[in-house]
């Protein structure tokens, strides 16, 4: 039977780095034994790249590894902070005493939504109007609730619409 601190059913569980005495007794009514071991716990290089994100216009986002040394990214470069500019899939991974530690993030780019629905129009009885507004990857919201990219007008009013991204709204 195994005694300790981190020590459960027999298995050890350690909750904090360090140096950890494990027991091993066995009870034998004839040939009693016993038998203690350091164990040296290390810590893992724990980090995060932080959330996915976007990056709009073509600006860079400054990406570092917190924790941990022998710094390598998917793409091979070894420095501990870059600037990424590209959108796509990273991961970086940090390694201390033979233990490593991963992560992972995406960034997305883009840029502020615009949009042109044409100059005010006389709109004739039983004519149809055709209003678009399309933009990459953003949410559209059209004054009278629609959230289609297209609208048809049938009657006089006036018309407008919200289009919302990561890098603004228009």
């Amino acid at each position: 039977k195994f005694f300790g601190k981190d020590v459960s059913n027999d298995t050890f569980r350690p909750l904090t780095p360090g140096i950890h005495t494990i027991k091993y007794v066995k009870a034998d009514s004839f040939c009693p034994d016993s038998s203690t071991q350091d164990i040296k716990v290390i810590a893992l290089p724990y980090f995060t790249l932080g959330p996915d994100l976007t990056i709009c216009d073509g600006n860079a986002a400054t990406i570092s590894i917190g924790a941990g040394k022998n710094f390598l990214w998917n793409d091979g470069n070894t420095l501990q902070s870059r600037q990424l500019i590209n959108p796509g899939d990273y991961w970086a991974q940090a390694e201390q005493s033979n233990c490593f530690w991963r992560d992972s993030l995406s960034i997305y780019s883009g840029a502020p939504p615009a949009a042109a629905l044409g100059p005010d129009t006389l709109l004739c009885k039983g004519s149809l109007l055709r209003l678009v507004a399309k933009w990459p990857n953003s949410k559209i919201q059209w004054n009278n609730g629609s959230t289609d990219t297209v609208m048809y007008v049938t009657k006089s009013g006036t018309y407008s619409v919200t289009i919302s991204n990561p890098c603004g709204t228009y």
